[in-house]
């Protein structure tokens, strides 16, 4: 469920209605710890250490944890993908990381070998390599050229489980929270249209924070809702998109995360003295002043949270 791929296949395959069906069956509940308490034993506790003149260590018999990479197993010939390729093209630029990449992308975007081909040609910079941003884009484009303008499904996904803050806090920020996880980035921005349609270029824009800067659903959510609060409800492509690799370089995964991060930019941005009057002027997400720590909300605070949440029901 976590695959950016297999994610999207699986939602295609099985519909929307079987996906939340199967995701609900598998997911791993995280639960509020604040109200247990630890019993667990120390390390300490239960072993001793003891010194030992015979102790031998095997390591070389020690099965080594790996990870499985996505296997896909298609008709998508690679060797004669770079049998194809001009003389002047060096082969070693097919390393096995570029291979997968283009095995993923062929698959996801329904890409044969000759188009393939082209496509790479058309990729290739000053020093023979591939590009690969431009592999993935150029592929995207490819896919919604023969799709009417349609994209996979990635802008319908929602924050994986286990990135998604445990259950059991009724404060006020975690129902923000809760409703910033639960809500796919499509279905938030045209909340904030006022149900609208989102239009083909935003619809875009999601899809490349997911897919290029490899954003997590709920970042993107905090993402859209931090820049059309301060930015007069406009998604300008060059603001999202510088603090998009910003986030993605500093590794945002979680909604928490993101509404941190956002607070302490909009601090750095607005509260110098030379900004004292712009500051007012911009307007700030609702969270901005909510505590994140797990404390009651009272009714006034609840009434206004209720007024956020309304806008995704």
């Amino acid at each position: 469920f976590s695959h950016p791929i297999f994610n999207i296949v699986l939602y295609n395959n099985v519909g929307k209605k079987e996906y939340e069906r199967l995701y609900n069956y598998f997911k791993i509940p995280k639960i509020n710890k604040d109200e247990y308490t630890e019993i667990t034993h120390t390390f300490n506790q239960v072993f001793k250490s003891k010194p030992s003149d015979n102790l031998e260590m095997y390591h070389d018999n020690i099965r080594k944890y790996n990870r499985l990479k996505l296997n896909i197993n298609t008709d998508f010939d690679m060797n004669l993908l770079i049998q194809a390729m001009p003389k002047n093209i060096d082969k070693k630029i097919f390393t096995k990381d570029m291979q997968d990449l283009i095995m993923s992308l062929a698959y996801l975007y329904e890409i044969d070998v000759h188009k393939m081909g082209d496509i790479i040609r058309s990729c290739l910079n000053e020093k023979g390599s591939i590009n690969r941003d431009e592999l993935r884009k150029v592929c995207r484009d490819y896919y919604q050229v023969d799709n009417s303008g349609m994209l996979p499904t990635m802008v319908e996904m929602v924050q994986p489980m286990y990135l998604r803050k445990p259950i059991g806090d009724n404060s006020k920020i975690a129902k923000m929270i809760y409703t910033f996880e639960t809500v796919s980035p499509i279905d938030f921005l045209k909340s904030k249209n006022n149900g609208n349609a989102v239009s083909r270029r935003d619809t875009l824009l999601l899809e490349e924070l997911l897919t290029e800067f490899k954003l997590k659903p709920g970042v993107v959510n905090v993402l859209v809702d931090y820049v059309l609060k301060t930015n007069d409800n406009k998604l300008t492509r060059n603001l999202i998109e510088t603090i998009a690799g910003q986030w993605s370089r500093k590794k945002i995964e979680t909604v928490e995360e993101a509404m941190e991060i956002a607070k302490a930019t909009y601090k750095k941005t607005y509260s110098s003295k030379t900004t004292s009057k712009k500051i007012n002027e911009v307007k700030k997400p609702v969270w901005f002043d909510q505590n994140i720590l797990p404390d009651e909300a009272n009714e006034m605070e609840m009434a206004e949270m209720e007024d956020f949440i309304k806008e995704f029901r």
